[in-house]
């Protein structure tokens, strides 16, 4: 047994015992993107056969985004079909030879859905604009497209009530809309249908209702979305009384009645939200294959099932036509389907591969160009490295700066090796790295801006994933992530940087304390840089977290958790290799710095600070012995900054000097720091207590 003749036995699911009908039925599929030569279907239920009109003669201006066909009416001994897509025609369809034969294009109508005829003429529910237009129809040939009637109050040019249905009864149009979105977006519960003319409600409350259809005095609508069919019967000249309802498993949508049965369409369960644009994240149990159902009118339960799912996912008007001869096998339609989604696919593989590289470029580049500035010094066997880790980043549209500030070793012959446009090296006598990042920024072009230094690495998505959240986050000036350290080989080492504070952080920026931000993580703005200038040439260290501490004073900080560089551990910037005494130096112009600058930030959270800074360095230089008569100098220095007598005798004037070289000589510093200490923790419990009386007699008081 073949694989087909396995499906067939498979799909055969008439529910045993049942009266279903035999006869052909023409359905269309919506929606049928995978295979949209195949989306009218002449269906034999007794047996299944089938077979799929020919829609190849439709000229390519209407093929283009050709995606199914959703109305369908029948006329006389006409079959008359509304196409899906940017193109969408009006056509009669040649049952007997099973193809399209006539067809005018529908200029004004946008995403047509049902079609009705009335008195010479087939309206179309044209359900982008929530509007109806007409044509007149006479012996096989279409009119002109004329406006008949809008939505009251929609909006033409956006899909606002999703008008989606017509039917005819007693010489009048009823119509079904979905009513307008919800608060989230989405269609809610207040779908209806009414008379077109009189605005006068059938029903209401409905959710998601489609394919009105009116046969001897009954009503049938799918309430699509609550998985249901209401059957109502005329009572009166305008009213309807409910007759019966039916709850299905899955989509409601494409109603035909046959005598005392109702047949009813089935959607697959979707994937994907049209209205919202968002995933629905349905669990396996509950999802549905596309079905035919025949519901007996008198009990609501269902006589037969059949699986559309060979077929199509999204069945949407059912419409009886006279038995036609020349139907295929199933298994030959399911095939003549399949061949069109490999047609479709080998039409269309290479194309998405080329208009997916030129889509990822044309993003690329409307993102913004990204400049990367790289200064070096003696980095000959690392900056190699470092350039290739920014030229092979996936975001391909950057400019990279390296500026050699008078190296003596071989730097510029590895550089010579690079020939990429994007990259451009400029030589300077040695004047410091911050007189070299200053350089190159005068010379950068870049909306973004980073860095790198010559002997560190960026990870592959470094550069897209900053540029990413900086465009989704426009109240965002500056981003910066996480890192790895590694040694001088590459390998990776366990400590590392995590990136955790966020906002207007710019007491934890600072004073280092609990955000160390390296620079090769760091992206920001080039107008970031025009307003708060420049690095200080001056400083020997700290110039990035000096640069930072200014940012944060104009705008937000964002860290990002994602790891993005390699930052290298090295003889040359191990701590072992430093000048205590110029580290001092560089703490103290540092220290001096913040104070005299920032006059906006309280006196007292600037001098803690520095205190805290200065204590940064004291516990690193204590953990190294011939580092620790710094570190006692750095802790001394640190008192004088949040000892209670820093205010009344600041350290950088004449008379606080004098005060503080005769505090530390008698040790009355280290007294005064700890009685500070704890003098500062005893107010804070004493005013933690007095709260809590407060409160207690606050309720005693209210109980009385």
């Amino acid at each position: 047994m073949s694989v087909f003749d396995s499906l067939r036995t498979d799909r055969k699911t008439d529910t045993p015992g049942s009266n279903s009908r035999s006869g052909h039925l023409l359905i269309s599929f919506c929606n049928q993107t995978s295979s949209p030569d195949c989306a009218l279907c002449i269906l034999d239920r007794s047996d299944r056969s089938s077979r799929w009109i020919d829609l190849g003669n439709l000229p390519e201006v209407h093929r283009n985004n050709f995606s199914g066909v959703c109305g369908v009416v029948r006329t006389g001994g006409h079959v008359i079909v509304a196409t899906q897509g940017a193109s969408p025609v009006l056509a009669t369809v040649d049952i007997t030879k099973g193809r399209l034969a006539h067809y005018v294009a529908l200029e004004h109508s946008r995403d047509p859905h049902s079609l009705v005829y009335l008195d010479g003429h087939i309206y179309i529910v044209s359900t982008g604009t929530n509007q109806i237009y007409r044509i007149a129809f006479d012996d096989g040939r279409f009119g002109k497209e004329e406006l008949y009637w809008s939505y009251p109050g929609a909006n033409p040019e956006i899909d606002e009530v999703h008008l989606n249905g017509l039917a005819v009864h007693g010489g009048q149009l009823l119509a079904s809309c979905f009513g307008p979105r919800d608060a989230t977006g989405s269609w809610g519960s207040e779908g209806r249908v009414f008379y077109l003319q009189s605005g006068r409600d059938i029903c209401v409350g409905l959710k998601q209702p489609h394919s009105p259809v009116v046969h001897n005095q009954r009503l049938a609508v799918a309430e699509s979305a609550a998985f249901k069919v209401r059957v109502y019967r005329k009572s009166g000249d305008l009213d309807w009384v409910s007759d019966m309802q039916a709850a299905l498993e899955g989509y409601t949508r494409g109603l035909a009645f046959q005598d005392d049965q109702l047949l009813v369409g089935i959607s697959a369960s979707r994937e994907l939200s049209r209205s919202q644009g968002q995933f629905l994240y349905a669990k396996p149990s509950v999802n549905r294959n596309s079905r035919l159902l025949a519901v007996d009118l008198k009990s609501g339960i269902v006589d037969a099932a059949w699986d559309l799912l060979l077929y199509g996912r999204e069945p949407y008007d059912l419409c009886e036509v006279p038995v036609q001869t020349g139907l295929l096998a199933e298994t030959e339609s399911v095939l003549t389907r399949i061949r069109n989604m490999e047609s479709w696919v080998a039409r269309n593989a290479a194309d998405m591969g080329s208009l997916f590289n030129q889509l990822t470029t044309y993003k690329t580049v409307d993102a913004g160009l990204v400049s990367v500035i790289i200064p070096t010094y003696n980095r000959m066997d690392f900056i190699g490295a470092s350039i290739r880790s920014v030229l092979e980043q996936t975001y391909s549209n950057i400019e990279l700066i390296v500026v050699d500030d008078g190296s003596t070793d071989d730097t510029e012959s590895v550089v010579a090796a690079f020939s990429d446009p994007r990259f451009r090296y400029v030589r300077q006598p040695n004047r410091g790295r911050s007189n070299a990042r200053n350089y190159a920024l005068s010379l950068a072009k870049g909306k973004f801006i980073t860095f790198l230094d010559s002997d560190d690495v960026y990870l592959p998505d470094k550069i897209r994933t900053q540029v990413n959240y900086l465009r989704s986050h426009p109240g965002t000036g500056m981003v910066y992530t996480s890192a790895y350290c590694i040694d001088a080989r590459g390998d990776r080492l366990p400590n590392k940087y995590v990136a955790a504070e966020s906002g207007l952080i710019y007491d934890r920026i600072a004073f280092f304390t609990p955000v160390t931000i390296t620079l090769p993580t760091v992206m920001t703005y080039k107008e970031v840089f025009d307003q708060v200038g420049g690095f200080d040439e001056a400083m020997y260290r700290f110039e990035d977290t000096d640069m930072w501490r200014r940012i944060s004073k104009h705008c937000r900080i964002d860290a990002m958790p994602e790891y993005t560089c390699l930052l290298r551990t090295h003889d040359d910037n191990s701590l072992l290799n430093q000048q205590p005494d110029r580290i001092a130096e560089a703490l103290k112009y540092y220290a001096e710095k913040i104070l005299r600058e920032d006059t906006e930030v309280d006196t007292g959270v600037r001098r803690r600070g520095v205190a805290n800074l200065y204590r940064y360095y004291v516990h690193a230089f204590m953990s190294l012995p011939q580092f620790s008569a710094m570190g006692k100098e750095l802790l001394e220095i640190a008192r004088t900054y949040d000892s209670i007598f820093s205010r009344v005798f600041p350290p950088d004037t004449a008379v606080g000097r004098y005060f503080w070289v005769f505090l530390s000589r008698t040790n009355l510093d280290v007294a005064t720091y700890w009685i500070g200490r704890y003098a500062h923790a005893a107010f804070a419990h004493s005013l933690n207590y007095a709260y809590k009386v407060y409160k207690r007699l606050k309720r005693l008081f209210s109980k009385s």
